[in-house]
């Protein structure tokens, strides 16, 4: 059904998605972005956006089922006061932002009002999906980034330019790698010559360990400004103390007062999708891993026995050993079988090592990152199995190039792409 819409100058509606909207006639504001007659805006139907006339406006929007078109209470939507903060910040000089807040807040929209405002001045902006989780961007799993040069209205409109393999959906054991990937991208476009900058993080704001590794974070990628966007009670306090010492400070932006949620469920879904967008034409390959390191894996990070000690292994656990290692302090095994505790107790005792055991076959459908010759990562790609009397590994990936390594993940897949389970320590 399509609805014709006259608006006054300053006035507001609110569009919730599904839907589609087109300028019929003056100038419209939306996230940020400057709109004129036969401009069109998609609105998925797990977002809802504030349309502002700047000038005598007509707006059509095509609605779906479950769209709604509001015209939003006083002070209901922040879209005036996000916009005079962001342009303040720009107009101080200010390049590089870091969004920070609650799941749910309104950051990724945030960040697009940034990335708009920027655009709206004719520049170009790199953005940095740093929300493992959520990964609007790029697949799940991964710090992602994409330069932007029109204006855009969810991040997901993006296709990542660059990727960083972190390896979980959830940043809490993973925050060195998640910090790390941030500011080598962040770094990496301004060798390209790149100044601005937007990094949209993930929800987890409880605890002061999930601030401090964002603030850590804009540390050590020179970020000029942070946002906490719908921040209250203590968390504005926590949040000052984290980010104030930047550049350009620190600064809260309210929420929007009527806002869309997503559930477990959505979220689940628009992981899936994600990866079915990053993980298509998959081809097998062949990676032998004699002389390519595999990275972020148990087995794989220590000193491999030889036929001989296996055979040992074997005889003491009472299983058939296939593959092992030992590190400093433990000692990774992979058998055909659980062996009994009295005989993992028993080698325990005699190597004086911590011994994990791993089952053949638990590393199938591991989601995993692929490094190419440039030592970087190219692409994602799910391990299906390895050959350990061969040492090889069977990976399907749309990445066609040289594989110099490979990393494990914590998150398995299904054939239809749905997360079907996680690994508690590592998959091998």
């Amino acid at each position: 059904m399509k609805v014709s819409i006259e608006l006054d100058v300053g006035e507001l509606v609110r569009v919730s998605g599904p839907a589609k909207l087109r300028v019929a006639k003056g100038k419209v504001i939306v996230l940020g972005a400057v709109l004129m007659p036969e401009n069109e805006v998609v609105i998925h139907s797990t977002r809802s956006y504030a349309v502002k006339c700047v000038d005598g406006c007509g707006i059509e929007v095509d609605i779906g089922d479950g769209a709604a078109i509001e015209k939003p209470q006083v002070d209901e939507e922040p879209l005036d006061s996000w916009i005079s903060k962001v342009d303040e910040l720009l107009d101080s000089g200010c390049k590089s932002f870091i969004v920070v807040g609650p799941v749910d807040a309104g950051k990724t929209s945030v960040a697009a009002l940034i990335a708009n405002r920027i655009v709206y001045r004719g520049a170009k902006v790199a953005v940095v999906d740093a929300d493992v989780g959520q990964a609007d961007i790029g697949p799940p799993a991964c710090v992602s980034a994409a330069t932007v040069d029109k204006y855009v209205f969810w991040l997901r409109e993006l296709y990542a330019e660059k990727l960083r393999f972190i390896g979980s959906i959830v940043p809490q054991r993973f925050e060195k790698r998640i910090v790390g990937a941030v500011v080598d991208l962040v770094w990496e476009y301004r060798k390209e010559g790149i100044d601005y900058v937007v990094v949209d993080t993930d929800g987890w704001v409880s605890g002061s360990s999930a601030l401090e590794y964002k603030a850590e974070m804009a540390r050590y990628a020179d970020i000029d400004a942070a946002i906490c966007v719908g921040c209250e009670g203590i968390l504005v306090d926590m949040f000052k103390n984290y980010f104030s010492a930047l550049r350009c400070g620190a600064h809260l932006l309210a929420s929007p007062k009527v806002k869309r949620t997503r559930d477990r469920d959505v979220r689940r879904l628009l992981r899936s999708e994600a990866y079915k967008r990053y993980l298509g034409q998959l081809h097998e390959r062949v990676v032998e891993l004699k002389t390519t390191p595999v990275l972020g894996s148990c087995l794989f990070s220590g000193r491999l026995f030889d036929a001989e000690e296996l055979k040992e292994l074997s005889a003491i656990l009472g299983v058939r050993v296939v593959a092992a290692s030992e590190t400093n302090d433990a000692i990774n095994i992979v058998a055909d079988q659980y062996p009994r505790q009295q005989a993992i107790d028993e080698l325990v005792a005699k190597k004086a090592k911590h011994v994990y055991i791993h089952i053949v076959g638990d590393e199938a459908n591991v989601l995993a990152g692929i490094i190419g010759p440039s030592g970087k990562e190219e692409a994602i790609g799910i391990v299906k199995e390895i050959d350990y009397t061969n040492m090889r590994m069977k990976i399907v990936t749309p990445y066609q190039g040289e594989i110099k390594g490979v990393i494990l993940g914590v998150i398995k897949l299904s054939d239809d792409m749905v997360e079907s389970g996680r690994v508690q320590r590592c998959a091998i």
